[in-house]
């Protein structure tokens, strides 16, 4: 699967790995997997996605956009979540636009650099850069 994720209880961090080419179907399916993992969200609503290994297929548009912003609405804590989004300039306009969706009811921000995403969450980025260096489907 081209997305990848992984859970910190102690931190209160989901790290998740996209990587290769994502369709609409993975995304929607991750996005399914991960809101009925019966340890999502963790304690401190900290969410940190890595798109730099992926290529959004076509099939990633706007429609599809807003049926996950729309997943994502309905659960019960998401008012709570802080969101660092990490991109290449391919995948910046969709990242943004997800952003746009989202941003009434849970903090993303879309970021190039990895350490300023991990800034910006309060977390190691040596510890986020082991964890999504594991993630890498082989």
């Amino acid at each position: 699967m081209p997305i990848m994720y992984s859970i910190d209880v102690d931190l209160g961090l989901t790290l998740v790995r996209w990587h290769g080419m994502v369709t609409a179907e993975e995304f929607l399916a991750h996005t399914h997997k991960l809101s009925t993992d019966s340890h999502w969200p963790p304690s401190k609503y900290l969410h940190l996605a890595d798109l730099r290994t992926a290529t959004l297929h076509e099939s990633v548009n706007q429609d599809i956009l807003l049926k996950i912003a729309e997943m994502y609405s309905v659960h019960p804590k998401v008012r709570r979540f802080k969101v660092g989004i990490v991109v290449t300039a391919e995948a910046f306009y969709k990242a943004e636009a997800f952003q746009r969706l989202v941003q009434t009811y849970m903090s993303v921000i879309v970021f190039f650099s990895l350490s300023t995403a991990c800034d910006w969450l309060n977390i190691s980025q040596e510890n986020a850069d082991r964890t999504l260096d594991s993630l890498v489907p082989y």
